[in-house]
């Protein structure tokens, strides 16, 4: 598998997990248990392919929301350059997921 092909596999496996996380609110994403499947995907996306100087970490009572920026190459096409922006929110006092994650297309 290339390289490039596995950081497209984990922006799919986001996409495709993403649901509304809240019936009363607004807040969208992959829904995730620190350690599972998704978590790991996401991981592996941000350390292999971040932007470096893009990692954005904002600290509130609820939890955590950390934003970087992660650049991926079309390399089946023109080999053009496709950046997201992944953001993960930690959920405090939740036993069912610890965050979610969601990505929106910035190039």
């Amino acid at each position: 598998m290339s390289v490039y092909k596995e950081g497209f596999y984990a922006v799919e496996l986001i996409k495709k997990n993403s649901r509304q996380i809240w019936n009363d609110a607004c807040d969208f994403g992959a829904p995730m248990k620190n350690g599972d499947e998704l978590w790991n995907w996401t991981k592996q996306l941000i350390d292999w392919y971040g932007v470096e100087g893009t990692r954005k970490q904002e600290n509130y009572s609820t939890g955590t929301t950390v934003k970087q920026r992660v650049s991926l190459m079309n390399e089946w096409t023109d080999g053009s350059e496709v950046m997201y922006e992944v953001t993960y929110t930690t959920v405090a006092n939740n036993k069912n997921i610890d965050g979610y994650v969601y990505l929106v297309r910035v190039k």
